[in-house]
């Protein structure tokens, strides 16, 4: 679970097998544990997991005890930290937990495990014309080049501060495009954990 430097203002740490050790439930608020008493078992560890990886991640940027570092969601659930300049982001995906701070400004990141079985109408509609040239990759590689692609545009989306809301299958990806820019939002595709696709993409300042 290395530190990973993105850029000067941009850090992330990604948790793979999240199952094979205890989330660390003691800097998880009170509200936390209320929200996580009415989930399954498996959901409340991804929650656990991804709320005390951010904490301890922020903790370590700021140099603050992680129980004290204040996690609120927005009214699209978003996760931000109140009353500062940083910016946060979580995303979950089977087996993967992974977790951003920019230090100012917005950020998003997103990871995404290559699906075993593609959906085609998805992929049509995230890639556009470079559908029919993903599908005939073939398996196991269309599935990665679409999880890449679909990272991309979630973590846009996230930084955008708009999941879902804000459409990401209209983001532009080429499938061999490292990074890019979307109107104001640059991101990258990260290679850390491949064949999943980890993506972080951030607005301005």
């Amino acid at each position: 679970m290395t530190l990973v430097k993105v850029d000067p203002m941009v850090f992330i740490r990604v948790l793979p097998r999240p199952e094979r050790e205890e989330p660390d439930e003691t800097v998880l608020s009170r509200e936390e544990r209320a929200r996580g008493a009415g989930m399954p078992p498996h959901r409340w560890r991804e929650f656990a997991h991804g709320r005390s990886l951010l904490r301890h991640l922020v903790a370590e940027l700021t140099e603050v005890d992680p129980r004290r570092v204040p996690i609120r969601l927005d009214a699209r659930g978003a996760p931000y930290i109140p009353d500062g300049d940083l910016g946060v982001s979580l995303s979950h995906s089977g087996r993967h937990t992974a977790v951003a701070v920019r230090l100012t400004g917005p950020v998003g990141i997103d990871v995404q495990e290559p699906p075993p079985v593609l959906n085609e109408r998805l992929v049509r509609r995230c890639c556009g014309a470079q559908a029919a040239d993903l599908l005939a990759l073939g398996q196991p590689d269309a599935a990665t080049a679409f999880a890449r692609v679909w990272a991309v545009q979630e973590a846009v989306a996230k930084a955008l501060r708009l999941g879902l809301a804000g459409a990401p299958w209209r983001i532009p990806v080429r499938l061999d495009q490292p990074r890019g820019v979307w109107h104001d939002i640059s991101w990258r595709s990260l290679p850390q954990v491949e064949p999943v696709a980890l993506a972080v993409a951030t607005g301005p300042l």
